[in-house]
């Protein structure tokens, strides 16, 4: 995955337009970020919640989510426009849906109720805080992934754009196909040898794929240079 612009092409698939940090979000549980039709960014409730470090509760008989992070508490009720921040009802322009059982929400709803300023910038939504390395999902990146940043020249130098997600069921083992396609959009050729984007999947149990854990460390690896 380290090698991830395609040599083949590859079908048109789902637009990257979440980054938190310097990390891109591709997909969330059971649906990958997307736009409505108001132009809202829209999540699942618990993806959002986590990659902000925020807990959840969720009440399926009611359609119900409590969203808390340190003093503030969210309370979103599915089907209804308005949500209640710290005691407070506050109109959404759009309303969460449900989809496979889950809650979809705008999440701008917790981006402004947890002060995370969010940026639009080449069709992408942009979070940069210090929080999201201390207190959501991505603070397990500052230990999972240090061998991919130890070969990263320049964490800007490529500008994911879409990507195809496939998985299938082998003798009772999932298996996934995901391709990711990338533009180079730092003026300069990335040389022989070097690396600058890398992929993490991390499984609601827990558990976590560090795609090029195996390969980074050898030195010795083809890696191919890019224009």
């Amino acid at each position: 995955m380290q090698q991830i612009i395609a040599m083949r092409q590859v079908p048109r698939g789902t637009p990257i337009i979440l980054k938190m940090n310097d990390y891109y979000v591709a997909y969330t549980y059971p649906k990958a970020p997307y736009i409505d039709k108001q132009n809202r960014l829209m999540l699942p409730v618990r993806a959002a919640s986590e990659l902000l470090g925020a807990s959840i509760t969720y009440d399926a008989a009611s359609r119900s989510a409590t969203i808390t992070q340190n003093d503030n508490v969210v309370k979103i009720q599915g089907g209804s426009h308005l949500a209640e921040v710290n005691g407070n009802q506050v109109e959404m322009d759009t309303q969460p849906v449900l989809e496979k059982g889950y809650m979809i929400i705008p999440a701008r709803i917790l981006f402004d109720s947890f002060a995370f300023n969010a940026t639009s910038i080449n069709n992408v939504i942009t979070l940069k805080d210090d929080r999201l390395l201390k207190e959501g999902r991505l603070k397990y990146l500052l230990d999972d992934d240090r061998l991919a940043i130890s070969r990263t020249i320049d964490s800007n130098a490529f500008q994911p754009l879409y990507y195809t997600l496939s998985t299938w069921l082998n003798k009772n083992t999932t298996e996934l196909n995901l391709n990711l396609v990338a533009k180079n959009i730092s003026g300069k050729d990335i040389p022989k040898g070097e690396e600058n984007l890398s992929t993490i999947i991390y499984f609601d149990e827990g558990g976590l794929l560090d795609i090029p854990y195996r390969s980074v460390d050898i030195k010795d690896r083809n890696r191919l240079p890019v224009k």
